[in-house]
């Protein structure tokens, strides 16, 4: 017989004469044991890597803001010289008209609120865009 055969006898034995009890603290020992290295070397780990962690999100957040930052910049320069004054006429005067008619449409509510609210002799429940 082997030494290394002997020595798995020898664990087998000693392991099938154990009460369940010292086999459950063994395992116990064992995995609490685990545990706290593993604890231990997670902290260290946390301790040695989180400057560098830090370091390496905020270079990531820079490189972001930098290329946000970057593409507005460069695609209004290129749109302001490729289109033509007529296009950016009709982006103004499109804005123009939509606030326009925004101001009325807020107004003729306001308009048709108060008109309710005086025929009926209060405030309405009813929605005023109705």
């Amino acid at each position: 017989m082997s030494d290394e055969s002997s020595s798995d006898q020898e664990e087998t034995n000693s392991t099938s004469s154990k009460t369940g009890r010292e086999i459950f603290e063994d395992l116990s020992r064992a995995l609490a044991d685990a545990l706290q290295h593993g604890t231990s070397d997670a902290k260290r780990i946390i301790e040695d890597k989180l400057p560098q962690w830090k370091s390496d999100v905020a270079q990531g957040l820079y490189k972001a803001a930098y290329a946000a930052a970057y593409a507005t910049a460069f695609g209004t320069a290129i749109a302001r010289e490729l289109v033509p004054d007529t296009v950016a006429d009709g982006f103004r005067e499109g804005a123009q008209a939509g606030k326009r008619d925004a101001d009325e449409a807020m107004q003729r509510r306001a308009e048709k609120k108060v008109e309710e609210e005086t025929s009926s002799g209060g405030p309405s429940s009813e929605s005023a865009w109705v």
